[in-house]
Parts: C-alpha cells; sequence; structure tokens
C-alpha cells in the first residue's frame, strides 16, 4: 500500500496555533500544508476511508506551531479502532526554512521508527551574548522555533544580558557552570581568544547527552574536542555577518562523535537566520575564504559601484542606495530562478549596450581574477590560523 499518509489536522474554526487536539478530533493526510496568516489550511483534501478517520487520535499536545511534534495512533484496516490498537506515528512539521519560506511538510514516520529529533524540543544555551549570539536568537525566536523560556545565554558583560533579557525576554546568566548544567545544546559563541578559557572552565561538565555547536571562527574541531570529554558531540559552524539580518550563510561540518540529529539540530539553529550547507571540516576554511570573508568583498564592490555614481552626477546617498539594492536584487534573482549567473548576466547584455561596455572594463581590469585570488589567499590565511589554534591550545 506504499508509505503510510501524513496527517494534519483538518481545518475548523478556532484551530489557532498553540491551541489543543485531544483524541477523537479528525484528521486528514497530506503530503504539504501552507502556513497563512496563523492558520493551517489544506490546499489539497486527499480522500481517507471513514474507518480511518474514526480510529484517528491524539495526544493533547499544542499543535500545528512549527516544528512541533504530534503523536498519532490510526488502526489499519480490518484491527480494532479501540485506542492504543494501531500504529503509533510520529508527525514532524519542518521549519520554513527547511521546506520553503512560508511552508512546512508532514512526514510520517514507519511504526516502530524513532521519534526524529528537532531543536524544538530543546533547551538551548549560548555562551557569549554577542552579536552572532543575538541575531540567532532573533531568528529563532520570531520564528517561532523555540519560546523564550527555553533560550539562556551568558556573558562577562552583564550590560549585555541585561538588554537580551529586556529586548527578547530570555533567561540570563553570568554562571556559565550553570548553564552548561541546564541546557541540551550549547552554542559556543564566544570569540577565538576566549575559547580556551570559556572551555577550561566548563568543559568537565559537558555531558554524552549534550551538543555543543562552535561558532568560534577558525577554531577546528580537534581544539574543541580536546577540550570536552571523550566522545562529545561537537558541530562547528561557520555563519557570516548578514545572519544579523537573518539572510547568513553558514557551513557546518560534524565532529567526530556528532550524529545526524546532531547536524539536523545545527541546521535548525542557523536556518532561523539564513541559508545552511552540510560539509566536511576540510572545507570549512574555504568557506571562510568565500562567504565568511564575502561581506567584505561585496561591500567593497557595493562602495566602489556607488563611487562610481557619484562620478558621473548622481548624489551620494542616492548612488548608494541604487549601488546596494541592485547587489541585494541581483543575488535574490539568482537564488531565486536558480539560472545560472552567465545566463542572468546574458539577460542584461544587449548588443552594443551599455552593459557590454561596462563588462568589457572590469574584465580589462582583471576582476573576476581579483575575486578568485581573494577568496584564495584568505582561505590559506584561514588554514594558517586553524592551525596556529591547535598548537596553543596544545601547550596550554
Amino acid at each position: 500500500m506504499g508509505a503510510p499518509p501524513a496527517f494534519t489536522r483538518k481545518p475548523q474554526p478556532g484551530n489557532a496555533p498553540g491551541s489543543m487536539l485531544t483524541p477523537g478530533h479528525a484528521l486528514i493526510p497530506a503530503h504539504r500544508t501552507t502556513w497563512v496568516a496563523g492558520s493551517v489550511v489544506q490546499p489539497t483534501p486527499v480522500p481517507v476511508p471513514s474507518s480511518l478517520l474514526e480510529a484517528a487520535e491524539v495526544e493533547p499536545l499544542p499543535v500545528p506551531l512549527l516544528g512541533s511534534v504530534v503523536i498519532c495512533r490510526h488502526a489499519t484496516s480490518g484491527r480494532s479502532a479501540r485506542a492504543g490498537q494501531g500504529s503509533r506515528r510520529m508527525v514532524i512539521f519542518h521549519s520554513p526554512a527547511q521546506a520553503g519560506r512560508g511552508k512546512f511538510s508532514a512526514d510520517a514516520l514507519p511504526s516502530g521508527g524513532s521519534v526524529m529529533t528537532t531543536l524544538k524540543t530543546k533547551t538551548l544555551g549560548f555562551l557569549g551574548a554577542g552579536n552572532m549570539a543575538g541575531a540567532i536568537i532573533d531568528g529563532l525566536l520570531s520564528g517561532k522555533v523555540l519560546p523564550p523560556e527555553r533560550v539562556l545565554a551568558s556573558d562577562a558583560k552583564r550590560e549585555r544580558l541585561e538588554h537580551l533579557h529586556q529586548l527578547r525576554g530570555i533567561r540570563t546568566t553570568s554562571d556559565n557552570r550553570a548553564l552548561v548544567r541546564e541546557c541540551d545544546v550549547i552554542v559556543l559563541a564566544v570569540k577565538p581568544q576566549a575559547i580556551d578559557k570559556v572551555l577550561t572552565e566548563v568543559g568537565d561538565l559537558v555531558r554524552g547527552d549534550q551538543l555543543v555547536v562552535s561558532v568560534a571562527a577558525g577554531v577546528p574541531i580537534e581544539a574543541i574536542e580536546g577540550r570536552l570529554p571523550s566522545g562529545s558531540h561537537v558541530v562547528r559552524a561557520m555563519p557570516n555577518t548578514p545572519a544579523t539580518v537573518q539572510a547568513g550563510a553558514t557551513a557546518v561540518a560534524s565532529g567526530a562523535h556528532a550524529s545526524e540529529a546532531d547536524l539536523r539540530i545545527a541546521r535548525e539553529l542557523f536556518e532561523a537566520v539564513g541559508r545552511v550547507v552540510t560539509l566536511d571540516e576540510s572545507l570549512l576554511d574555504a568557506v571562510t575564504g568565500l562567504s565568511g570573508s564575502g561581506p567584505a568583498y561585496i561591500m567593497l564592490i557595493i562602495e566602489a559601484l556607488a563611487d562610481g555614481g557619484v562620478k558621473v552626477g548622481l548624489h551620494r546617498d542616492t548612488a548608494l542606495l541604487l549601488a546596494a539594492q541592485t547587489v541585494f536584487g541581483s543575488a535574490k534573482l539568482l537564488l531565486e530562478t536558480g539560472e545560472h549567473p552567465g545566463r542572468l548576466k546574458d539577460m542584461v547584455t544587449s548588443p552594443g549596450g551599455t552593459a557590454i561596455a561596462g563588462l568589457h572594463t572590469l574584465e580589462s581590469g582583471g576582476l573576476r581574477t581579483t575575486l578568485i585570488d581573494a577568496v584564495e589567499v584568505a582561505t590559506r590565511r584561514a588554514g594558517e590560523l586553524g592551525a596556529d589554534m591547535i598548537a596553543k591550545l596544545r601547550k596550554s
């Protein structure tokens, strides 16, 4: 009969996010639902035998918040419809970033299958409450991935903690060890030069059921694992500064003991602030050279374009706005169409026109080669800094 259907709640008046489903509610299968104006709608109803609907029930859990889990039972044909007699299913509602903006999917796991672990079920703690930590917290809370009471942050600067608590409602502490004891997922969001001090302070408390996610630039997984108990679950991430406006590009890599569930949680964490790729750690230096350092390259390009606009008569503010919006719009066009950049470039370039004249000048000036060289040099430098960090931690 194929895979079992995925279930979602049948649309009814008053089915607001966070309301309760109780045993006996009718369920209907759906391969996709759409999040619209705070409710769940079913765009393509699929017929279901009445016997299956009558047998369906769910535990009383809050749904359908994005990322929530609905526990369902249903009786297959010919089996008793009494409670507890059907197959147990876990329905996982993924975040919008996983299934496309504004949408999410529901997947039914096979009977007897394991429950999918998500960030939604965890308590999250940030060791360090700087800009990147604040950006991730913003993304998680605005996307309703976690409620404020499930997010903790610690920092040496009390004013930072007060700001986070007042602005976002999360819990804060100056006690790093207390945070590690309480949290399931620990984000190392301190500066690279502070990693050794922080891990020396709290490393002995890290348990085998916890996940440590590091966003410390240039600090290899080996250096982090060396300060934690054997077998610790570590994921290293390389986000970039556009994450502070929820438009980041992040690469994640797993340590020796990190599981697929750990990687899934790490992806959820950074999908709240942009797009995520999963790579081997050996490629994270290249990520640092491209997307990690890339915002600096792009800012230089925007500034140069604006300078060009001023040179030909535009006001500085107007030129900067046009340059920045052109870069933003071009990137959005590329990501949303999936077209090759060369094809999109050719769409602007008409025979004997202005764009081809400008492109000729850029090629003559070596822009393409210069950008390639910049990524290569930055990648090499990232590798050197990582090696220095490992050597430093081994000595201490």
